[in-house]
């Protein structure tokens, strides 16, 4: 697990590639992270472990269609909590059993902005994004493809306080109980400008569009 913590300081942006950049690996990028800084992938991170963060800041790609992170082992790759944090022009993705993102109490914020999420396989709710207890998110000109939960939620589970999704897709999400794209068990959801396609789900509406 990569715990994350730091002091305050001015904001700064650390990059992250195999030679070059400023860090080695997004857990040596966390370790040094100050709360507001920028956390930029240069290369694809594969196998890195959970990266848990909880501190303000901003992890995106410095090239959406390329940079993307990987793991095949691990559940909530992404984990958030205590933090308001932005990720950005990424792509997270498993090659194997688990749930991709989670955001937990206390407090958990997360923006994704231009973020492709998919092929996130989990045992529980949520297979691409869980949302639970005291958090809330946006999603805007996203893509969740592909996601499976073997309870609720194909994409996304929200247990949490509130979700607003703008301008993304959902594409051949299922679930093995309700909510084939996006399940709602607590907190308020708004979708707007956004597509469901070819979702499927036990319980719950296979297909929308809004």
């Amino acid at each position: 697990m990569l715990l994350l913590g730091g002091t305050s300081a001015q904001a700064a942006t650390r990059t992250v590639c195999s030679s070059g950049c400023d860090h080695l690996d997004i857990g040596a990028a966390l370790a040094a992270a100050n709360a507001n800084d920028i956390i930029e992938l240069q290369e694809d991170q594969v196998n890195e472990g959970q990266v848990a963060i909880t501190i303000p800041l901003t992890l995106r790609g410095d090239d959406p269609v390329n940079r993307v992170i990987i793991d095949e082992n691990i559940n909530d790759m992404v984990k958030i909590s205590g933090a308001e944090v932005t990720l950005q022009d990424l792509q997270i993705t498993s090659r194997a059993s688990g749930r991709c993102i989670k955001l937990e109490s206390p407090g958990g914020i997360a923006h994704l902005d231009n973020v492709r999420v998919y092929n996130c396989d989990n045992g529980a709710d949520g297979g691409g994004l869980r949302l639970h207890n005291n958090t809330s998110g946006t999603v805007t000109n996203s893509q969740f493809e592909s996601n499976h939960s073997n309870v609720d939620g194909g994409h996304i589970d929200m247990d949490g306080i509130s979700l607003v999704v703008t301008g993304s897709d959902f594409t051949d999400g299922t679930a093995d109980g309700d909510g084939a794209a996006i399940n709602v068990s607590r907190g308020t959801l708004e979708v707007h400008d956004s597509t469901f396609t070819n979702n499927a789900a036990t319980f719950g509406a296979p297909s929308t569009t809004v």
